[in-house]
């Protein structure tokens, strides 16, 4: 943290999360050296008149006063900061554009501060202190604009201990045969984590002419007996003026912590960038849990004293229920497919 010192007194530099507790002590030091008259505007630059020696000297002797001022200001900025007041000409004219930069009270400077309010979160080597003082400092700027917050979802939000996304348990459990995954292993106070990562897509004509290409074939049959088990779609022959959509199927490979091959992944997915709104279709809308109501669910495990469990369901979009009738034109090598999903039936019949 950067300080300037004066003497006894010691002031942070001006930043952009500090301005308040900056103005404060800004002030403080100048009224201490009789120079805030200057920048407060109350003692203004005098007239000066031609062939008048006093008021020559009056003048003189204020725009020194002011180039002090000046000078306090300025050494009690961050280098960083500095840019915004460089067309400034007097102490007077800073001081009104740090104020007009960092006290703004617009529904932007708003919600920045409602969302670095749900975002704070204290450093493991962190000063529960020093996490308070910056906590309460929001409070008290976004009190200031008339926005009060309950007192209850302060304690929660407040909590020191609230990491950005919650502890969870690792565990990835399938909506169709409830399997359970291996649980992450812990090295003392560091836990190891899952990393998942995709190589860029594989092209499937080159998946199906490689090594790996029964193994690749299988991931497809899987997805496509998924799709078929949830009636997502029925074969038909192309009706006439009507308009269809591609579609293919998307192959990745997905890999275990450790950066071993995990498995083989295909999806099916429609080329639904063809579509017109308004036209193909209406107005649509997928929910999405947003980081702070992960946090607060976090907060209230951790208040009530439960635990939080983490599922991953296999295919979700497929149980969504769509209004629309769509046609859609069959992907590459979707007969050669479709024959190795009834071979797989059929062994696993006979097994």
């Amino acid at each position: 943290m950067a300080m300037a010192s004066y003497g006894a007194m010691r002031i942070e530099l001006l930043t952009r999360d500090n301005y308040e507790t900056w103005k404060i002590q800004m002030r403080a030091l100048l009224v201490k050296n009789d120079l805030w008259t200057y920048v407060g505007g109350i003692k203004v630059k005098p007239e000066l008149i031609d062939g008048n020696a006093e008021s020559r000297e009056a003048c003189s002797k204020w725009t020194e006063t002011d180039e002090k001022a000046k000078a306090d200001l300025i050494l009690c900025i961050s280098p960083a900061e500095l840019k915004q007041i460089k067309n400034c000409v007097t102490s007077r004219d800073i001081w009104i554009k740090l104020e007009e930069i960092y006290q703004s009270k617009g529904p932007a400077r708003k919600a920045t501060l409602l969302k670095s309010l749900i975002q704070i979160k204290m450093p493991d080597t962190g000063d529960v202190r020093d996490h308070l003082r910056k906590f309460f400092d929001v409070v008290d700027k976004l009190s200031e604009m008339e926005i009060k917050i309950d007192e209850n979802l302060l304690s929660i939000i407040c909590s020191p201990n609230i990491s950005p996304l919650p502890p969870v348990e690792k565990n990835t459990i399938s909506l169709r045969n409830r399997e359970v995954l291996r649980d992450v292993e812990s090295k003392g106070s560091e836990s190891a984590e899952f990393v998942y990562s995709c190589n860029t897509e594989i092209p499937i004509k080159t998946a199906l002419s490689s090594a790996d290409a029964q193994r690749w074939l299988n991931a497809l049959a899987e997805e496509l007996k998924n799709i078929l088990k949830n009636e997502t779609f029925e074969l038909v022959n192309r009706p006439a003026k009507k308009d269809c959509i591609g579609s293919r199927f998307v192959l990745t490979n997905k890999y275990s912590p450790d950066g071993s091959l995990l498995k083989n992944k295909a999806r099916f997915v429609a080329r639904g960038f063809s579509q017109k709104p308004g036209i193909d279709f209406g107005e649509t809308f997928a929910p999405v849990a947003r980081q702070g109501s992960i946090r607060i669910m976090a907060a209230l495990s951790v208040k009530l004293g439960t635990e939080i469990h983490q599922f991953d369901v296999t295919t979700a979009y497929l149980n969504g229920t769509l209004d629309e009738e769509i046609f859609m034109e069959c992907p590459a090598y979707f007969k050669e497919i479709l024959e190795q999903v009834l071979v797989n039936e059929k062994s696993n019949n006979i097994a």
